[in-house]
């Protein structure tokens, strides 16, 4: 008997000894399941597709990451590198902060009322009259409105938007960052203050006081423990013996490169192009970081989706977000020079024209849509912008004058009218360097000094591009239309209309000491039926319901030293 006893009260004193610290290990938050990143590849119109490497402390099934950016719809991918770990789940979600509360500044003067209980003060009240009265009262507040209490945010789920908190939340690297504090927000509502002085006491409401006098007043404040919420990002796996390696992906928005070049004319032959990326990063920090700054035309259909882990709201309204996400359509179409610089857009009427180029050089390229420029060691902090030079080359060019005649001008304009065109000094560019040029703002330079800039459009392996930089001054166009003839009731299309033949006449002069060429594109609306230059003609682009076909005709002409040349052409188009 005397045995068990003793075996009883051994059990006993281990089972108290042990309470504890199996007390403290239930109340213990998840280890931190600690990740960086290490590679970066970045769109133009402020996307980032991220890679981190997680690491999750050995023997632990339940981990805790810390905060991460908000990822795209269908982006964020948890995967094991370590063999035999499986991934069993991730749960986003958000609980009451336990612990002491949260200490700061008074609000409003209620909170500088409750902060100072039990102690006599010179307060400045509005009297029934609304005039200003001053008394000295010992103040105890009677009730407090709800509206006074902290205002919450919803939980962060894990995941911050950095285009929304950059300017409000702490840095994304402090460790802190995983918990959601909420802010208060400033209040007009009342309280009832019990007033106490000699003179006996009285109620009032709060919102009556205009200002409070005292000696060493507290000016601190605490928020309750319990109306505080901690958001938590929780990994569950399994088969974790020896440590988990992990890999954590996402497409996130917050950050973008803007690519530009700059061309140095060496000579009358040769143009040394430098091409640099600069990245704006509202994301992250960077350190170290393997960075791919792509070029090409992706495809990002929710792009505008927010993730299901991430997304702060219910569930009709992630539904009602899926289905109406911002059109690309409209996205691309509203604003079209923008576009142009921040996806990969082909000159128009570039026709696809090949250059002199080594063939082997698309070896490094592959077949792939996109192209990948790419950086090492980038060091970068969130709210940081960085320049990186991306490669220099020195490529073929030709000094050309472009001109372009749009049949929208010839239509506003008088038959019969000379009118002085538009001429633009060009360098027709060949890209015979090892990988593609996307379309980016394009400095021109000879000797040090500034001669223009223009939109350089995506160029591919051994193409051609047409880059304007400078009004010419001294290369002349003019153009006149005349019709010639018109036959009227002409039955076309089960229809009756008038077909007019317009002939027409481009003049070219070249006051410069030196042989120019000149490029002149004239778009036609109409059928054409002389073309006794031999300019160059496009199959017509116009709808098959189309009346009357849409064509351009170009001509490539040389120009002696202080000579003039004629073009002419002549068409039909069916009017009513």
């Amino acid at each position: 008997m005397k045995k068990l006893a003793k075996t009883i009260l051994l059990v006993t004193v281990m089972m108290v000894t042990a309470l504890p610290r199996l007390v403290a290990e239930a109340s213990a938050p998840p280890p931190r399941i600690s990740s960086r990143p290490v590679r970066l590849a970045l769109f133009k119109n402020g996307l980032g597709f991220v890679e981190r490497e997680g690491e999750m402390p050995a023997g632990v099934e339940t981990g805790e990451f810390g905060v991460l950016p908000i990822p795209v719809h269908g982006t964020f991918w948890v995967d094991p590198v370590t063999e035999g770990v499986e991934i069993k789940g991730l749960v986003a979600g958000s609980e009451p902060l336990a612990g002491a509360a949260i200490e700061r500044d008074v609000g409003s003067l209620t909170e500088l009322l409750e902060a100072n209980p039990g102690r006599e003060l010179e307060l400045v009240i509005l009297g029934p009259d609304g005039k200003p009265e001053s008394l000295t009262a010992t103040v105890r507040i009677l009730r407090r409105d709800a509206g006074e209490t902290p205002a919450e945010f919803e939980a962060e789920s894990g995941f911050v938007d950095p285009l929304v908190t950059s300017s409000n939340l702490p840095h994304p690297s402090h460790s802190h960052m995983h918990r959601s504090v909420p802010q208060r927000q400033p209040s007009s509502a009342a309280a009832l203050l019990l007033l106490e002085a000699e003179a006996g006491q009285w109620v009032i409401d709060s919102s009556s006081v205009r200002q409070v006098r005292g000696q060493d007043l507290h000016y601190r404040t605490h928020d309750k423990a319990a109306d505080q919420t901690r958001a938590s990002l929780m990994l569950n796996v399994s088969g974790n013996d020896e440590g988990a390696k992990l890999k954590i992906s996402y497409l996130a928005k917050g950050i973008t490169w803007a690519p530009s070049y700059r061309l140095d004319l060496l000579d009358d032959q040769t143009v040394r192009i430098h091409a640099k990326a600069q990245i704006i990063n509202d994301l992250e920090d960077f350190e170290n970081v393997e960075v791919h700054a792509i070029a090409g035309f992706p495809n990002l259909s929710f792009a505008n989706v927010v993730d299901p882990m991430a997304f702060q709201g219910s569930l009709a309204g992630w539904l009602q977000h899926l289905t109406s996400p911002e059109p690309a359509r409209t996205r691309r179409e509203s604003v079209v020079t923008q576009q142009m610089v921040t996806m990969n857009v082909l000159q128009p009427g570039s026709g696809g024209v090949l250059a002199d180029f080594d063939p082997d050089s698309f070896a490094e390229r592959g077949d792939s849509d996109l192209f990948f420029y790419s950086l090492e060691n980038v060091n970068l902090k969130r709210g940081e912008r960085g320049y990186y030079p991306l490669f220099t080359s020195e490529v073929p060019y030709e000094s050309v004058y472009d001109c372009h005649i749009s049949d929208t001008q010839q239509n506003e304009r008088n038959r019969g009218e000379t009118f002085a065109e538009d001429v633009w000094h060009a360098l027709r560019l060949s890209n015979t360097s090892k990988m593609p040029w996307t379309t980016a703002p394009a400095l021109v330079m000879r000797n040090g000094m500034i001669m223009g800039q223009d939109t350089l459009y995506y160029t591919s392996l051994g193409g051609q591009t047409l880059l304007r930089f400078s009004k010419a001054l001294d290369v002349r166009v003019s153009s006149v239309e005349r019709e010639i003839e018109r036959e009227r009731n002409v039955r076309y299309r089960n229809s009756t209309w008038n077909l007019v033949t317009v002939e027409g006449t481009i003049s070219l002069v070249n006051l410069k000491p030196v042989a120019v060429t000149v490029t002149v594109r004239r778009t036609v609306e109409g059928e054409i039926t002389l073309n006794p230059f031999d300019a160059g003609l496009t199959v017509p682009r116009s709808g098959i319901t189309a009346v009357n076909p849409t064509s351009d005709l170009t001509w490539e002409v040389n120009i002696p030293p202080r000579e003039t040349a004629e073009l002419s052409y002549t068409f039909q188009r069916y009017v009513r």
